[in-house]
This record gives C-alpha cells, sequence and structure tokens, in this order.
C-alpha cells in the first residue's frame, strides 16, 4: 500500500491484517479513499463510486447493496483509522520483519532491502531484492561494465569476447619469432620492421627465384646463389630483348598500316564536300575546251550530304555527231567509298546551271522520275552503266559566252524528296 496526500494506492490484498468495516462493498479490497453513503452507511472506494449507476435524476447513486438511492460524502475518519493502523511490510514473507503505519508504508517500500526492483542497467530484464543488487550489478549481471585489463576501455561483460578480439592492445604472439606480449596495434609493424625470422621473397624473385630468406640468410643466400642468379639475369636479358624484337616488329607493321590507312584518307572526300550544292571552277577553259572532241568527255565529281557519289560527264563537243555543235551533260551514281551505308535509290531531283557575274543561266532540272532509274540505283546494280541527262544542253558559241577570266564556272545541286 503506498499513502498519498489524499489517499493511498496499495492494494490491501497484499498486508495480511484483519480491518472490521474497511472492506469496499463493491471491489472487497481494503478501502482506497473511503466514501460513505448517508442513508445505509455502506462504504466504496472513491475509485469504485465513480462507476456506480445513478438514480433517474442523476443526483443520487444507486447502492449495489440494498438498491436505494443514497447520497455519498468522502469518509476521512475511516481513512485516517485505516492509515493509523500498524501493519507488516508486504515483503514479510521474503524476510522483511518491519511492522509499520500503512501510511508510510511507501515510504518504507523504497528503502525495504527485500523490495524486488530492477536491474540498474537498462539492457538487463533481471529484477533482485534490492539488498542483492549491488552484488549482482557488480558481479552476475551479463550487461555490467568491466574495465578492459590491457587498453583501459570499458565494455558491456557479454561483449567480452568481441572486445578482445577488436582490442588494439591485446597481447599476441609473433608468428615467426618468439617475441610475446606484442600489442594488437604493434604487429604488423614488429612484422615489417623488426622480426628476424619473417620470411621475405628474395630480391631476384622478379627475375625468377623462389628462395623465401629472413634478414639474418639473406646476405648467405645472395652469396650461395650468385651463380643462379646471373642466369636468371641472363635468361631475362634474352627475353627482354625478344620482347623488344616483337615490339619493334609490331610498330614497324602498325606504322605501315598507318601509312595505308592515312593514304586511303587522303584519298577519300573531306567532311565539308558532303553537302547537296556544289559549285565548280573551270580553270583554263580555253585549253579545255580546244583540246575537247567529240564523244570524248570531262568528268566531275560530288559527294552529297547522304553520301551518293555523283559523276559528271560533260562532252564540250557534243555526245555524238548529230549534236557535235552542241554542249551534252550526263549523270550517273557511281562508286563510292559509302555505297554500303547510303540509302538506295536516289530521291528527288538534279539542278544544273552555269554562274556568269554572280548571276545563275539556264537553269536545267532532272526530273525525280529520272533519279529513281538504274543511273541512281546502287552502282552495284547498274552494271549496263546508265546515266541520265541531255544530248543538246546549250550550244558551244553560247557556253563560251558566259566564260569569265577563261573560268566557266557551274553549280550542281542535288534536291532530296
Amino acid at each position: 500500500m503506498t499513502a498519498t496526500s489524499g489517499g493511498y494506492d496499495v492494494e490491501f490484498v497484499n498486508v495480511h491484517i484483519e480491518l472490521n468495516n474497511v472492506t469496499c462493498a463493491i471491489c472487497l479490497y481494503t478501502l482506497k479513499e473511503p466514501m460513505q453513503s448517508e442513508e445505509c452507511g455502506h462504504r466504496f472506494c472513491k475509485t469504485c463510486a465513480a462507476n456506480l449507476a445513478k438514480s433517474l435524476n442523476g443526483k443520487k447513486y444507486i447502492c449495489p447493496q440494498d438498491r436505494m438511492e443514497v447520497h455519498l460524502f468522502q469518509d476521512r475518519g475511516k481513512e485516517r483509522e485505516i492509515l493509523g493502523r500498524l501493519i507488516k511490510c508486504t515483503n514479510n514473507k521474503s524476510g522483511c520483519a518491519t511492522n509499520i503505519e500503512l501510511r508510510y508504508l511507501d515510504v518504507h517500500l523504497k528503502t525495504c532491502e527485500f523490495q524486488i526492483v530492477k536491474c540498474l542497467f537498462s539492457d538487463c530484464e533481471e529484477k533482485v531484492q534490492r539488498k542483492l543488487l549491488e552484488k549482482h550489478s557488480l558481479e552476475d549481471c551479463e550487461y555490467r561494465l568491466k574495465s578492459c585489463i590491457f587498453c583501459f576501455e570499458d565494455y558491456s561483460f557479454n561483449m567480452e569476447k568481441e572486445h578482445m578480439c577488436d582490442c588494439s592492445s591485446f597481447p599476441l604472439c609473433c608468428d615467426y619469432c618468439t617475441e610475446i606480449d606484442i600489442p594488437r596495434n604493434q604487429m604488423q609493424c614488429h612484422v615489417t620492421e623488426k622480426c628476424v625470422k619473417v620470411p621475405t621473397p628474395c630480391e631476384f624473385a622478379p627475375l625468377g627465384c623462389q628462395k623465401q630468406t629472413t634478414i639474418a640468410s639473406k646476405e648467405s643466400h645472395r652469396i650461395e646463389a650468385t651463380q643462379h642468379h646471373l642466369a636468371l639475369a641472363l635468361n631475362k636479358l634474352i627475353e627482354q630483348q625478344d620482347e623488344l624484337k616483337q615490339k619493334s616488329d609490331q610498330l614497324f607493321s602498325l606504322r605501315s598500316d598507318h601509312e595505308r590507312l592515312k593514304s586511303k584518307l587522303d584519298a577519300q572526300p573531306s567532311i565539308s564536300q558532303f553537302k547537296d550544292e556544289h559549285i565548280f571552277h573551270l580553270d583554263n577553259f580555253a585549253k579545255l575546251f580546244e583540246e575537247a572532241e567529240t564523244g570524248e568527255a570531262f568528268t566531275l565529281h560530288m559527294y552529297t550530304s547522304q553520301l551518293h557519289k555523283i559523276t559528271i560527264s560533260i562532252y564540250f563537243k557534243g555526245y555524238t555527231q548529230d549534236c557535235k555543235d552542241n554542249v551534252s551533260v550526263f549523270f550517273q551514281c557511281t562508286q563510292g567509298s559509302f555505297d554500303d551505308v547510303a540509302k538506295w535509290p536516289m530521291g528527288g531531283n538534279i539542278d544544273l546551271c552555269v554562274i556568269y557575274v554572280d548571276e545563275e543561266y539556264w537553269n536545267l532540272k532532272l526530273s525525280g522520275e529520272s533519279l529513281l532509274s538504274n543511273a541512281f540505283k546502287n552502282p552495284k546494280l547498274n552494271t549496263a552503266g546508265q546515266r541520265r541527262g541531255w544530248l543538246k544542253v546549250i550550244s558551244q558559241n553560247r557556253l563560251v559566252s558566259y566564260v569569265d577570266n577563261d573560268c566557266l564556272c557551274l553549280k550542281i545541286k542535288v534536291n532530296y524528296k
């Protein structure tokens, strides 16, 4: 039982005393903050009385003993009588022989050596008598703190094994020599710098010596294995010479491949030449025209933006005798470096014109249907060498009138669909 300023909370069922007229008519335990009926005199705990049924007008309670309507008041006299009774400590069966007034029971229980209390360590769920708490906390609890004798850090007793496996100051024994009590955090330094019995690879290991030596035996091994080391060095030198020769041959081969690729690339058109409009300046036109003969073509080549290679054949003295006073022009797709990735057949039309004093004249056009003919399909399929164009584009006399400073300027433009 716990005494409070206005009542008490300890259950009297655990207090082995005989009291007259101190039992609650509802819970049948010793009264706590007793309430008494004015009419019938029955007494109830204050908390029990709060749950009593009320009369129809809500002003009175219904006594559970005789079912009559009653008024309740707080019975301070009975409360003093109960709190003043001398009782045994609730831990009397555990060995406590204290007899004390009920009102002071809670104060006594806070120091009672036989009271069951929880371990001081939060992770521990053990409960022991207060007089055994110190021994439990210092000797028995799995969660008690323990100071490491090597690094002096505190750890939970149940983690002792883990701590010893990680403790930086835990003493170890060298695996190679007889030295002991080497702190864990110094073992690596001992093995790599101090231990004279650690086996290390021979300095000629990169050449093939497989002998493991210690600091003490290193010099003797070097003397004893001199001839073996020289043989290994000679073999390594021969291997390196062979490797150098192979690399030299590979370098020569790579240079040859580079030259071949460079020559091939130099023969390809530059990126700036992949366009749909090309302007050709035919310099020294007088000599070019004079040397031309009927049926003999002057050829031009161009790459389009879609990687088609087009060859333009210009006959300044006509393609046949019937048109020898005129100029003939023909177009066809010829084999290029990008035929495998170009789209076939070409689609659209081709414009041809001459530029004279910044003006364009006799603009001719090959229709879209012409570009769908065999002349503009994949050149591999154009085995007959078909081409499209005009037998009579312009008369020779008129063509000459467009020559400026012995240069004829032609513009050819591909218009894709």
